[in-house]
Parts: C-alpha cells; structure tokens; sequence
C-alpha cells in the first residue's frame, strides 16, 4: 500500500481499492473518530456502513443497534457504540466497522458509509474525522469533518464492479440520526442535501468534508 492517503475530490470522486493494493484492501476498516470541546458534555456521533443490493435495497446494516456481531458471514462487524467521543482531538478510532470485501455476498454489490450526530450538536465539536484504513492500519480514504449543518453524512459508497472493488465519493447531506433514516437517500426518494441548500451557507463551501477538496 502506497504510504500516501488519498483524499477524494470532487475532481477524483472514484478510487479504484482493487487496482490500487489488491493484497492490502480485501480488509478494510471504517472509521470515526471526534473530539469534544473542553465545556461539552459528550456527544454521540454514530458510524455506521449500510450493504445494498444491485437495486439499492437493503440487505444489511452495521450500526449500533446490532455491535459485536458477525454480519453477513462475518462479511460485517460494528466494534462498539461510542457514546461521548474523545476530550481532545485524536487520531483513534472512537468507533470502527471491519468489512471483509472477499467474503462479501454476492447480491451484496454496495457499502454506503456514513456518519450521523444522534444527540449533541456540531457546535460542541472540536474535530471530526471519518475514514477507511486498509488492512496494515494506512487511511486510504480520509476525511475531516469541520462543519456539519445536516443531521448526517453520506461519506462515500464501496462499490463492486465485476470483480473490482471501487470508492465513489457522495459527500451528502442527510437530516437524520440514524442509518435507517437514510436509506431513502440511498433510494433516492429524497435528495442529499449540499452546502448550498442550507440557509447561510454558500456555494463557495466545497463539501461537507471541506478539508478534503482544499
């Protein structure tokens, strides 16, 4: 695996995981990590990884309702529901979802990757971070979150072409707190929402994820 993280742009939205390290990203790692301010009390911001099946419905949810446990074979695996983030900015994982893609079932053919604040707010956030590391523990996929005006976040859907595993960025906007809310997102009954919907916000503002695109 190159020691270079890739960041995902709105002028590179497709990394190719497969062609890129085939031997380092058959096991990938979701994560999140946030850190509160000093006066905050803890917020609860939840990672979760949504599988679908060609016509987007869904087959399985990694969340914080169902932790610990195989899904999918073993396919899926959520490590814990953090509830109150780190004091300080951090680089650890305060929640982490596995994803074995070479045990991935067949009619398993997307992973949405998300984050969502269920209680707290953004302005009680010091540092957000969500990302996908490959098998040695290297971020592959990386992501600062400075500024959330929606309730949730739609990173980026892991996609399988063929035999090939992809990346796609989304960087949308959801108002929900939980992964089942954004299934109609994913379905595309409801739009995402971007920087430039939201009262006071501009066009100027890159994503989301703005750290990202600068």
């Amino acid at each position: 695996m190159s020691d270079q993280t890739f960041n995902l742009s709105k002028d590179q939205p497709v990394f190719d995981l497969t062609k890129a390290a085939p031997s380092t990203t058959q096991l990938l790692v979701a994560g999140c990590s946030w850190g509160t301010k000093m006066s905050s009390s803890g917020v609860d911001i939840d990672l979760s990884v949504i599988a679908c099946d060609a016509r987007d419905n869904k087959v399985e949810i990694a969340y914080f309702g169902n932790c610990r446990k195989d899904l999918l074979g073993g396919a899926l695996f959520h490590f814990g529901d953090d509830l109150t983030g780190s004091d300080a900015q951090t680089d650890t994982d305060n929640e982490q979802v596995r994803i074995h893609l070479d045990k991935m079932p067949a009619n398993v053919v997307a992973l949405y990757v998300m984050a969502s604040l269920y209680s707290g707010s953004m302005n009680q956030i010091s540092s957000c971070n969500v990302c996908i590391r490959d098998s040695t523990n290297a971020k592959v996929i990386n992501a600062d979150m400075d500024s959330l005006s929606s309730r949730a976040v739609m990173l980026a859907k892991i996609v399988r072409d063929n035999n090939e595993w992809k990346v796609e960025l989304i960087d949308g906007g959801m108002d929900t707190p939980t992964a089942s809310g954004a299934l109609p997102y994913i379905k595309g009954s409801k739009t995402y929402i971007q920087p430039g919907d939201i009262p006071g916000e501009t066009e100027e503002k890159k994503g989301f994820f703005s750290r990202m695109f600068s």
